[in-house]
């Protein structure tokens, strides 16, 4: 009886999906088809491999240059009688501009050895079929095939094209696979997938495996081919700005802005002419290095200022390409935040670990977590994002799938990925050198989060945030966000430090973990429990925001049905730039009960001075420090009874102790 085949795409999706059994076992006619023979391959590969010379096909949909050569890889043969299948992805950028075209033909590279092979076309977020072949039951040699198709490319989508093939493993004993790729500008994914005992895992990506060979900084596709006629296609030249970067700077500085582009022409790009705009100012820049199909390219610009704390918006926008102008208007938007620095505030860091109870390295980002925590206390807000075990929620899916490439890794403000104890310094606590940078960032606006209290049945969160604005913008990029997190949460962990305890037990910060099992019983903190988007929670913020200016927000979620114990709850406030993903700022306090009276909190807060310092007491709060211009000068948890030294001064304590907020002046 045949396995369940599982085909699975990159965290890029961040979603497995299960292809239809039907195509494992078909019951439609059969055929045998006849490849082309190899020889043949300069016809689609049009006979050269220079890229200066050769243009695309514009009805083809491919992510390939059509003049790269080909290569193979050697699989072995699998060891049992299963199924495969060899796949690759068709983003939305260069889908859309094919939308309306019929597919005429698939031509795609296949390889001898197997049985029942079949071609599919598929939706890449959900799995649904869009088009199969017949079933064709036999098939000669290495090479290309080409086959007729009558599917029409409805809308806008990322589709996985491939095929399935079914192996025999005594008919192939002592036989290797050769599995064609071509070189190729951007990562799209080469998936084969297969129920073979010998996969360890459901699918593998080889898009970057043969890069180290070729010595090149390039990925590797499948040689898959979609033959279309219609309106859509490709044009000669074809540019798309694919981002311009969002600066923060202090007011008269300079801004360092970085502008990219893809090539989603049939010509190479030879030249390219782009102007930007800042208010009144306008610069021309040029780029000058050739650019490929689907390559990409950049270039910098320095940007002076004017005076005045404010965000601008930062248009760049073509002006020519390869010395003809562009049919359309084609812009991109970025923007530059000035900021006063006698008026900056601070910028707490956010880290979302990636992480799972599978993993044998990721030990190390729990001793950098605590290690964190208890140095920075408030200013660092840790998320435990788990992946593939049983603390791993959906929710998280969006960031899993943009920034959680690896195990162990973790995200800074959606900034800096880097290990999260290595760092991107790939040294001893490096970590906690990222953390610094993100500190160091011109930061316009504070966060706090107000209010978090669990409604008397323990079903339900109400949560109050503020944000104080110290810049102008008109047109508001920013929203709220919010995450719960949970504390205490026993399981087991696997702990490679155990297995490799000659190579760390003299690491100073990992050492301990040698003497710990390979299956560690330990307990989990920080562990996401859910995020709730600005969609979901009504968190955009309104434009016409003034300097100066503070604005409120209030909601209501429920608790998630993943939570173990409500009382260990922590409920995190996240200020995002909308615009470019960015965490501005957050803010993080303990989830608290309501008492049944007034919905009122059992303890109250208590702030005096006391010895030149401010003395605050709560059962646990979230304690801000304001100027008495109205900028944060410090922002830390107490639980119990702390004190702060301040100079000497006048300043406004708020305490946020769950719903009651108490607000106090005092004077060192």
């Amino acid at each position: 009886m045949k396995k369940t085949l599982l085909f699975a795409l990159s965290l890029l999706l961040g979603c497995t999906v299960q292809m239809n059994a039907q195509l494992l076992s078909s019951q439609v006619e059969k055929k045998v088809l006849t490849n082309v023979c190899a020889d043949d391959l300069v016809k689609v590969n049009r006979q050269t491999r220079n890229l200066q010379n050769k243009k695309q096909e514009p009805k083809w949909l491919t992510n390939l240059p059509m003049d790269s050569a080909l290569y193979t890889m050697t699989m072995y043969p699998f060891s049992d009688d299963c199924a495969a299948s060899y796949t690759t992805l068709f983003r939305t950028d260069l889908v859309e501009k094919f939308v309306g075209n019929k597919v005429d033909e698939l031509t795609m590279y296949v390889h001898s050895g197997g049985y029942n092979l079949q071609f599919y076309i598929m939706d890449a977020n959900d799995g649904e079929v869009l088009w199969n072949s017949d079933v064709y039951a036999s098939y000669q040699g290495d090479g290309f095939i080409t086959l007729p198709c009558d599917w029409v490319i409805d809308k806008v989508r990322n589709l996985q094209v491939g095929f399935m093939v079914e192996y025999n493993a005594k008919a192939n004993a002592g036989k290797n696979l050769k599995i064609g790729m071509v070189p190729c500008f951007r990562d799209m994914n080469i998936i084969i997938s297969s129920n073979s005992n010998d996969f360890s895992q459901p699918f593998y990506d080889y898009s970057t495996y043969p890069m180290m060979a070729l010595r090149k900084n390039t990925y590797f596709g499948l040689p898959i081919y979609l033959i279309t006629s219609g309106e859509g296609g490709l044009r000669d030249n074809g540019i798309e700005i694919s981002g311009v970067s969002h600066n923060r700077v202090f007011v008269g500085e300079n801004a360092d802005v970085t502008a990219s582009f893809i090539n989603f022409g049939c010509m190479p790009i030879q030249s390219a002419v782009f102007e930007s705009r800042l208010g009144s100012k306008v610069t021309t820049w040029e780029h000058n290095k050739p650019v490929p199909f689907l390559g990409s390219g950049s270039f910098d610009m320095i940007i002076s200022t004017d005076e005045g704390a404010e965000r601008r918006p930062l248009s760049v926008g073509l002006k020519s390409i390869n010395g003809e102008t562009p049919a359309d208007e084609i812009v991109a938007i970025g923007s530059i935040t000035t900021i006063d620095p006698e008026r900056n505030v601070q910028r707490n860091v956010l880290m979302e670990e990636f992480t799972g109870t599978w993993c044998g390295w990721c030990p190390r980002g729990m001793v950098a977590i605590d290690m964190l925590t208890e140095e920075y206390k408030d200013m660092f807000i840790p998320i435990g994002v788990h992946f593939n075990d049983n603390m791993y929620d959906s929710s998280f899916d969006d960031v899993l799938g943009r920034y959680g490439g690896s195990f162990p890794s973790s995200v800074l403000n959606r900034l800096i990925v880097a290990d999260p104890y290595l760092g991107s310094s790939n040294t001893t606590l490096g970590i906690d050198n990222d953390l610094q940078k993100i500190f160091a960032l011109p930061t316009e606006v504070s966060v706090s989060l107000d209010k978090a209290a669990l409604s008397e049945d323990g079903k339900k969160i109400a949560l109050e945030s503020s944000a104080k604005f110290f810049v102008k913008c008109d047109d508001s990029p920013y929203c709220f966000a919010y995450a719960l997190t949970e504390d205490g949460i026993e399981g087991v962990q696997t702990n490679y430090f155990n297995t490799y305890a000659s190579d760390y037990k003299n690491e100073p910060n990992l050492g301990w973990l040698t003497k710990e099992k390979l299956y560690w019983k330990t307990t989990f903190n920080h562990v996401g429990r859910r995020m709730f988007t600005a969609d979901e929670v009504n968190g955009y913020l309104a434009d016409g925001i003034k300097d100066g200016d503070s604005r409120t927000h209030s909601c209501e979620i429920a608790v998630p049905e993943n939570v173990s114990d409500v009382t260990k709850l922590h409920a995190v406030v996240i200020l995002f730039d909308a615009e470019s993903g960015e965490i501005v700022n957050a803010a993080s306090i303990p989830v608290a009960a309501e008492t049944a009276i007034h919905g009122v909190q059992q303890s109250a807060a208590n702030v005096e001075v006391l010895n030149g310092a401010v003395k605050v007491t709560a059962q646990q709060a979230q304690v801000t420090v304001y100027g008495m211009d109205g900028r944060v000068l410090k922002s830390f948890h107490v639980k119990g009874t702390d004190a702060i030294a301040l100079p000497a001064g006048c300043y406004v304590v708020k305490v946020a102790d769950g719903q009651q907020v108490t607000t106090q002046k005092v004077a060192l």
